[in-house]
């Protein structure tokens, strides 16, 4: 693995203008770097590899679930009480709608705790509406608001239950917080650098592939399930994962993450896309579109990255460029 290196497997998306006196002209280029896991059977094919690592953000969350769920499992504590809705906001970057947030008080109800012992940054919700309706209240921002309030209310519930109360009131600085989480990636890249997220969670940068094959390889696990059944809590209203799942039917996991980056991933293949500067349609339509070469995937109509006049006329297009 080679950290700070130039990856080998990149490619761009170019917008180009129409022009009417012959080929149209080049407005703007997204670059990108990208991995790709195929799986047939047992094995496993990489296709692509960035051949760097990035912290992963948001798009570990999935991950972070599963170490949490399975080392409960280990100890021998039923998670019946656990619904698949609570592990799939657990795992998102939620857009703070109103079952947003229920779920998450459920799954600290659940601990025996409440919103006060969240330690994720006071926020307003990302979603515009109920963002709105909070301001038209004159509510203030509330750490339950926050996208990775989920991902701390999982971590919360994981500690009470675990019997390790104790650090509980500083949870984000103690190392039980974090020993499944890496356990477990460990097992994937021992070579795994750590730091600190946007929320004050620890974040891990690691290999893309280990990541992709670990994906493919726990598919059917019941809190990836959990997350390809119940879209919309995995981020919210025209949330781009969100948008991805819905179109293909519990056929695909979707999780996108800070800073331009992406994981799409059938029980076949998986991709990883990292820009640096793409939005998150962008870089859902570059997963999409890269996957669209080896198996069958909808794109959601709402990601159109056609260029458009007022009219609502075509008047340039997108080209993706890939070495595949």
């Amino acid at each position: 693995m080679i950290f700070g290196e130039m990856s080998f497997m990149e490619g761009s998306l170019i917008y180009r203008r129409d022009s009417f006196e012959g080929e149209g002209l080049v407005e703007r280029v997204v670059h990108f770097d990208f991995s790709l896991v195929l799986k047939e059977f047992e094995d496993f094919s990489v296709v692509a590899d960035t051949n760097r690592i990035y912290f992963l953000r948001s798009v570990v969350k999935p991950l972070i679930t599963v170490a949490y769920y399975d080392e409960l499992v280990k100890k021998g504590i039923d998670l019946g009480e656990l619904s698949d809705e609570e592990l799939a906001v657990a795992s998102a970057s939620h857009s703070g709608e109103k079952e947003h947030i229920l779920l998450v008080n459920s799954i600290l109800q659940k601990a025996g705790l409440n919103t006060s012992y969240l330690m994720t940054p006071e926020s307003y919700p990302i979603d515009e509406l109920a963002r709105a309706k909070l301001r038209a209240y004159g509510l203030k921002p509330e750490r339950i608001y926050h996208n990775c309030s989920g991902k701390h209310a999982m971590a919360l519930y994981y500690l009470k239950k675990s019997g390790l109360g104790n650090v509980i009131e500083s949870y984000l600085k103690s190392d039980d917080t974090y020993h499944p989480v890496e356990m477990l990636i460990e097992k994937l890249d021992e070579k795994f650098v750590s730091g600190v997220d946007g929320c004050g969670f620890k974040n891990w940068a690691f290999s893309s592939v280990a990541f992709l094959r670990w994906l493919l390889e726990n598919f059917n696990h019941r809190v990836l399930k959990a997350c390809r059944r119940n879209p919309k809590l995995v981020g919210g209203t025209n949330r781009v994962d969100t948008l991805i799942m819905k179109a293909n039917s519990e056929k695909v996991l979707a999780k996108t993450g800070a800073a331009s980056q992406i994981i799409v991933v059938t029980e076949s293949v998986g991709v990883y896309v990292k820009s640096e500067c793409a939005t998150s349609n962008e870089v859902g339509y570059i997963a999409i579109k890269l996957l669209e070469k080896f198996v069958s995937v909808a794109m959601p109509s709402e990601i159109d990255l056609c260029y458009r006049n007022g009219h609502g006329e075509v008047v340039g297009e997108v080209e993706l460029n890939a070495n595949l």
